[in-house]
């Protein structure tokens, strides 16, 4: 419990202090958000502010190697490689906030990141079955880990409209990875996700609204490359088991928003890679609830997705089914409930949406 506790500390600290130097250099070069037709803000704010996430997570990183003899795995071959693949996260995110990258700059940085980590070991090579048999991927490995790493790095970047959005969807969802891994007895998820904990939290002093400064696609990109990480590394490894379910429903909320913003494009006829404002927090924003409370409305959904996605681990295969119906019926329910379906077509119907400033 010291180590985990010295390791949060550790990461907190390094962010903590960082950040402001970060905030100093990005106003004293003009490094700002820029404001587009999607963003809800429209004040300068200094941004980039994901490196010091970068640099919490990976000093802490190299001052935890000592640890790693109690779960019996080699620091450098096991974490070199997420320290390279963050790394082209950090390179192509910086590039991003800076100068703009198009989607096909972007996915190339992440599949090459991606295909860093699986060399490294992060692959999955099965889908566990909590009711039968697992289901090998064979030749399919390699694809599938590429899409789920893509794909969370990409839905936690989608759901970063909001002050303190991301950083605390991040903070909540390493949470819950800590209590699951500590369940599982998985020392090296606890460490790891220990320092995104840290980091995250460390961010949220200069983040939450109003923002000093915003994290980027830097931060964004970063938070859900590591998550994805950890899910491949802690859960999708159990085999006959529906940990592989924990990072699907604990991540839930940027993944069904990811899903929803593509498909809605494409019946639409838009670019799916074009951004929108029709995402789930635009919804809660537009029926005037607050800045602070819509916010808080989602870590109060993503929060309930993460006890559930613990109740798997401490409840027998026979309650699995019934939280995977209980977790569908939330969303659902969730949608309809804050107007989400009449909010798509607000735009045919005359309605003018609000955002703060």
């Amino acid at each position: 419990m010291v180590k985990i506790i010295f390791t949060f500390v550790i990461s907190f600290a390094i962010t903590f202090f960082v950040v402001p130097l970060i905030i100093r250099v990005a106003s004293k070069y003009g490094i700002s958000a820029l404001s587009t037709e999607h963003s809800t803000h429209k004040k300068y704010v200094p941004t980039l502010g994901g490196i010091g996430i970068f640099i919490g997570f990976v000093v802490g990183l190299f001052f935890i190697k000592d640890f790693f003899p109690l779960v019996n795995k080699n620091f450098f071959n096991h974490f070199l490689g997420l320290v390279i693949g963050s790394f082209l996260i950090l390179i192509e995110g910086i590039y991003d906030d800076i100068k703009g990258a198009n989607y096909v700059k972007k996915f190339a940085f992440q599949i090459t990141a991606s295909l860093v980590v699986i060399y490294f070991g992060y692959n999955i090579t099965f889908i566990s079955n909590p009711f039968g048999d697992n289901l090998q991927l064979g030749i399919f490995s390699v694809p599938v880990t590429i899409l789920w790493i893509t794909g969370i790095t990409n839905a936690v970047n989608l759901i970063d409209g909001l002050d303190g959005l991301a950083a605390g969807i991040g903070a909540i969802v390493s949470l819950i990875f800590i209590v699951i891994a500590y369940k599982l007895g998985d020392f090296t998820g606890i460490l790891v996700s220990s320092l995104l904990l840290g980091a995250t939290l460390a961010f949220l002093r200069y983040n939450f609204n109003p923002a000093k400064v915003f994290m980027g696609d830097v931060g964004s990109q970063f938070i859900g490359f590591i998550l994805a990480s950890i899910s491949i590394d802690s859960f999708f490894s159990l085999p006959s088991s529906p940990a592989v379910f924990i990072p699907i429903i604990a991540l839930g909320l940027p993944i069904i928003d990811t899903l929803l913003a593509f498909f809605r494009r494409i019946m639409i006829g838009s670019h799916p890679f074009r951004g929108d404002k029709k995402h789930i927090h635009h919804c809660l924003i537009n029926k005037d609830i607050g800045y602070k409370r819509t916010v808080f409305y989602i870590y109060g959904a993503n929060l309930f997705l993460g006890i559930a996605a613990f109740l798997l681990v401490i409840l027998s295969t026979n309650f699995t089914m019934p939280i995977l119906i209980l977790v569908c019926l939330f969303i659902l329910l969730t949608l309809f409930k804050i107007g989400y379906p009449g909010f798509l077509f607000s735009y045919k119907n005359g309605k003018k949406e609000k955002y703060p400033s």
